[in-house]
């Protein structure tokens, strides 16, 4: 099923990285199997580009269901191992799906912002807690780290965090204030890696 995204990791994902001076930091923190939810800061829309170019597994995400507007783009997005979300919703199937891949023990790529931010850290949606909660599973902080706005020949790190798990970010099931706590503090861990982590110009 992923002969094409296998074929075009192995030759887009050099050049990529050549091109755009990209350095992958902590890539060891990502399992080499098993489930895994990687919640990554999200700057630019080739953000989940990049992550799948530098992991060597294949990466399930989600993508907001506009981009799903015809057989071909279904198709395509398919390919690219993306499934839709219902962006400003509770998008329930979305998060079905995302626990079924990680049943499977699949990894599971997704930007807690919601949306893209180029700058700011916004608010983090609970997503990537449920699914840790529902999954039982860890989850790898991510961010993509660059000072010239993701032009060729920059500086850019992916830097991946150590994996954390839901409950030692203190959520339990089924309680909302535990759960909206854990966030806060993955969505730290997530800052810092972006402030420790960024070259500097």
């Amino acid at each position: 099923m992923f002969t094409l995204y296998r074929f075009v990791r192995a030759v887009a994902g050099p050049v990529v990285r050549l091109l755009y001076g990209v350095r992958v930091v902590g890539i060891e923190n990502v399992p080499a199997e098993g489930a895994v939810v990687i919640a990554a800061k999200h700057k630019k829309f080739g953000d989940p580009i990049y992550h799948a170019l530098v992991n060597k597994r294949i990466l399930r995400s989600m993508a907001k269901k506009e981009l799903f507007k015809n057989r071909f783009m279904i198709w395509l997005m398919g390919k690219a191992g993306a499934f839709p979300v219902r962006r400003g919703y509770s998008d329930r199937a979305a998060i079905y799906t995302a626990v079924r891949f990680l049943n499977k023990g699949q990894a599971v790529l997704i930007f807690p912002e919601g949306t893209r931010a180029r700058k700011e850290l916004n608010e983090f949606k609970s997503g990537a807690v449920v699914l840790s909660l529902l999954a039982n599973c860890p989850i790898v902080p991510a961010a993509t780290c660059e000072t010239n706005g993701y032009r060729p020949f920059g500086k850019m790190k992916i830097v991946y965090g150590k994996p954390v798990t839901a409950a030692e970010l203190g959520a339990v099931r089924g309680n909302s204030a535990s759960i909206h706590e854990a966030n806060e503090k993955l969505r730290r861990i997530v800052a810092d890696i972006l402030e420790q982590e960024t070259p500097k110009a």
